[in-house]
């Protein structure tokens, strides 16, 4: 199997700001007024806290998202299935976007923020801790890159390359990479039985709500939404992902209303979650159900 053909590899570069900035006179102000000697403390102030308050929100989901989407690959890299590459890059642009838009606002309104600045901090205010405006573009990024893996062929007999360590380059990597696809396929496992498993205890609280903080997924949308994502994840089209997401499917995969309102189809399902994780326990031998 060709395996390097299976994922793409994943990067994610976000630039900003920085949040904070170091004064050194507050430093040694402090370090007299306390008696430290010097170099035992450092005084650190916060810059742009509420006007950037929402572009750090948006880069933390955006961040999230790509780790959710992606896996551990070789070194820094991570793993993007194939198949998943257009709902990803779609999503991460969008991402992009309202990222931008916030960037844009902040830009357009410096000098009111700069402004609110010397307010908050008075005397602790430096104009030098702030940059110019015109710079301010250049100091925020984000950049996403998918490429494709590594061919294992490219460790050849070269001019710079013997055969032998060519040959051991090329043993090494495809362990590498064998080991990334199996990390894939492993966490996917993974993710399904703790749904599974969130599903069945959720379900067995006759009180425990079903929808999460937000109103929006409860546990068996949850499940759904993955069990959505799971012949892509299949890079290896592994026979234990295929029947647990078939049982799944076909035994847990009901309307949020329906288990709200009938209590004995709520029972029932949470007992289906268990017996099919006490089914995949036996029959594929894995340990990953606790």
């Amino acid at each position: 199997m060709n395996q390097h053909r299976l994922a793409l590899a994943a990067y994610l570069k976000i630039t900003s700001l920085g949040q904070s900035v170091g004064d050194a006179n507050i430093t040694a102000e402090v370090a007299e007024r306390k008696e430290m000697e010097d170099g035992e403390g450092h005084y650190t102030k916060k810059i742009f806290k509420e006007p950037l308050a929402k572009y750090r929100h948006l880069v933390g989901k955006a961040r999230k998202y790509y780790r959710d989407m992606t896996f551990e690959g070789i070194g820094n890299q991570r793993l993007l299935a194939v198949a998943e590459e257009g709902v990803f890059s779609a999503k991460m642009a969008q991402w992009r976007q309202k990222i931008q838009d916030e960037v844009n606002l902040f830009i357009a309104t410096y000098e009111d923020h700069l402004e609110a600045e010397r307010r908050r901090k008075v005397l602790a205010f430096r104009a030098t801790d702030y940059p110019p405006k015109h710079e301010l573009a250049g100091k925020f990024g984000f950049e996403v890159t998918l490429t494709p893996v590594a061919d294992p062929s490219q460790f050849q007999a070269n001019g710079n390359l013997d055969s032998e360590t060519a040959a051991k380059l090329k043993a090494q990597y495809e362990q590498q990479l064998a080991a990334a696809i199996a990390g894939v396929q492993d966490k996917v496992l993974k993710t399904l039985v703790s749904l599974i498993q969130e599903t069945a205890a959720t379900l067995a609280d006759p009180d425990a709500p079903l929808v999460d903080s937000e109103n929006k997924k409860g546990p068996v949308a949850k499940l759904s939404e993955y069990l959505d994502r799971v012949p892509a994840l299949n890079l290896t089209n592994d026979l234990a992902i295929t029947k647990l997401a078939q049982d799944c499917r076909q035994k847990l995969i009901l309307a949020t209303k329906v288990l709200k309102e009938n209590s004995f189809t709520r029972s029932k399902t949470s007992q289906e979650a268990s017996a099919i994780l006490q089914h995949f326990k036996q029959g594929y031998g894995r340990s990953l159900v606790a």
